[in-house]
């Protein structure tokens, strides 16, 4: 018994590690998206009068980094819901609930899922 709750609370504090690296991964995407936007990229275009005119691409340099960034949380099983799922015990996250739910092997180091655990984005 003390050996089951002994992995029970080795199985907890890894599931608390994992949304404490999770959290710190989502905050640098944030801060990774402000400083793209604080940076913008200046692009010199010719006005009527010959002088050079400088327009913001922020707009378009936000969206690529938007897709990029969506890209790289999308489920790699079927490439279209956002990855939730913890596989335990190796900590990977990375499918949907419903490709979790087909899973017998992590899809990307291929151990075998004891268990599961959703996980939700703010």
């Amino acid at each position: 018994m003390a050996q089951h709750n002994l992995h029970t609370n080795v199985l907890i504090q890894r599931l608390f590690n994992l949304k404490s690296d999770m959290s710190i991964k989502q905050e640098v995407q944030k801060i990774n998206l402000s400083e793209t936007a604080g940076y913008m990229t200046l692009k010199t275009t010719n006005t009527k009068n010959g002088k050079a005119a400088k327009s913001l691409t922020s707009t378009s340099l936000l969206s690529k980094e938007q897709e990029i960034s969506n890209k790289l949380l999308q489920c790699l099983v079927c490439l279209n819901k956002p990855r939730e799922m913890i596989f335990l015990p190796c900590g990977h996250i990375n499918t949907c609930n419903d490709c979790a739910e087909a899973a017998d092997c992590c899809p990307d180091c291929d151990s075998r899922i004891l268990a599961t655990v959703k996980t939700y984005n703010q």
